[in-house]
């Protein structure tokens, strides 16, 4: 699985095939068969593990809303890493053992936060449709995606995005601020919300 990462990390999902996959590993491409019996077990198996690596733990915090924080920098931070592996994810039937770990862990959070019936799914909900739709936009095209976007902004001819984003680092770092800004306004309202039920 980590041969199959890092190889979807550096060539994309597009050219992952058991040859392909087993010649980046250096043995017989027969041998993948050994282990999964088609391609989609294959990637079902890379999806599962991009899930698994989400959920490293970083820094705990004391509160539901710290372990949820830490919890979306994992998540944000794996999409960084593996970016192609977001179509996958995307387009996947959502079954990983993993992925519905890392739904539990964050209905139980959001539980912990203080939210309950309709609004605990709707909560969830709204998690999720951040992270991933962000992270799918965000990395989409990869490893082209910010000079893409930069590119898109210069178009525009808008004297902030001009100023705002001058290089493809500075593209990163406003992404990542609005990533982060999004998260905070979701957490800001379900707290709010919790308050309140």
């Amino acid at each position: 699985m980590a041969a199959g990462l890092e190889f979807v990390k550096q060539h994309g999902v597009a050219d992952l095939t058991a040859r392909s996959l087993a010649e980046h590993m250096g043995v017989n491409h027969t041998a993948m068969y050994r282990h999964f019996s088609n391609m989609g077990e294959l990637q079902q198996a890379l999806v599962d593990s991009f899930f698994l690596e989400m959920t490293v733990p970083g820094p705990l915090g004391d509160t539901a809303r710290a372990r949820l924080e830490a919890l979306i920098v994992g998540v944000r931070r794996t999409f960084v890493k593996y970016p192609q592996l977001g179509l996958l994810v995307a387009s996947g039937s959502g079954d990983a053992p993993a992925g519905l770990e890392l739904i539990r862990t964050v209905l139980d959070l959001l539980a912990d936060l203080g939210l309950e019936g309709d609004w605990l799914v709707v909560g969830y909900q709204s998690l999720e449709s951040h992270l991933i739709g962000v992270d799918l936009y965000d990395h989409l095209g990869a490893p082209d995606h910010l000079e893409i976007r930069r590119a898109r902004y210069r178009l525009v001819d808008h004297p902030a995005l001009d100023r705002a984003v001058p290089s493809v680092g500075d593209v990163a770092r406003i992404n990542d601020a609005a990533f982060a800004l999004g998260v905070a306004a979701i957490l800001d309202r379900l707290e709010a919300l919790a308050e309140h039920t």
